[in-house]
C-alpha cells in the first residue's frame, strides 16, 4: 500500500509473489491518478557482448511512441526504431541488441521530428538485462526516462526539454508572433 504524506492510501495492490524471486514495484502517474505495475526480474541473461532491453511506456497521455537506440551521432532520419507504436501502458517485450553505450531518443509515433525525450548516453553492459521506463512529464506529452538493470542499479533521466505554445485569442483577426529561444 502506498500512502500520501498525510496517511491517506493512494494505491493498494495485492500481488502474487513467488518466493526466491526478485521484483520491482513501479508507481507512476499524477495526484488522483496513481497507477502501479509489478516487474518480475527473471529474464534470462543474454550472451556476452549482447544486452536485452525492455521498454515500458507508462506515460499514457503521451500517446503512442517510437524509441530509437543509436550511436551518439546517428541521424534519427536514417535510423530504424528499436520499437514503434508503443502504446501507453504497454511494453515492447525484451529485445536483444549488442551491448555498448547508446543515445536513446523517444518520438511520437511515426513522427521523427516530434522528439519527446533525448538521452545522450545509456550504457547497456555485456550480458545484462535492462528496462527503460518512460513516465509522464508535468506537461503530459514529453516523457521522462528511468533505466533499471535487472537486480541492479536504477538511473533517472529527467527530461530537460520544454514545449511552448502560443494561443492567439484576439478579435478582428489580429496577428500574433512569438519566439522562444530563437524559434
Amino acid at each position: 500500500m502506498l500512502t500520501s504524506d498525510v496517511g491517506t492510501s493512494i494505491a493498494a495492490t495485492t500481488p502474487t509473489l513467488t518466493g526466491g524471486s526478485n521484483y520491482t514495484y513501479i508507481t507512476y502517474g499524477f495526484a488522483g491518478a496513481i497507477r502501479t505495475t509489478l516487474l518480475q526480474e527473471a529474464e534470462t541473461v543474454p550472451d556476452a557482448n549482447k544486452a536485452k532491453l525492455l521498454v515500458l511506456n507508462l506515460a499514457p497521455d503521451a500517446g503512442a511512441l517510437d524509441v530509437y537506440v543509436t550511436t551518439a551521432t546517428d541521424d534519427i532520419n536514417s535510423a530504424t526504431a528499436l520499437t514503434t507504436n508503443l502504446q501507453g501502458g504497454a511494453g515492447s517485450g525484451y529485445i536483444q541488441i549488442n551491448s555498448g553505450t547508446f543515445r536513446v531518443r523517444v518520438t511520437g509515433y511515426n513522427k521523427r521530428s516530434d522528439l519527446r525525450l533525448d538521452i545522450p548516453a545509456v550504457t547497456l553492459d555485456s550480458a545484462s538485462v535492462n528496462t527503460l521506463i518512460l513516465t509522464a512529464s508535468d506537461g503530459g506529452v514529453l516523457v521522462n526516462g528511468i533505466t533499471l538493470v535487472q537486480k541492479g542499479a536504477v538511473k533517472n533521466f529527467a527530461n530537460t526539454q520544454s514545449r511552448v505554445r502560443t494561443v492567439a485569442a484576439l478579435t478582428h483577426g489580429g496577428t500574433v508572433a512569438s519566439s522562444s529561444n530563437g524559434q
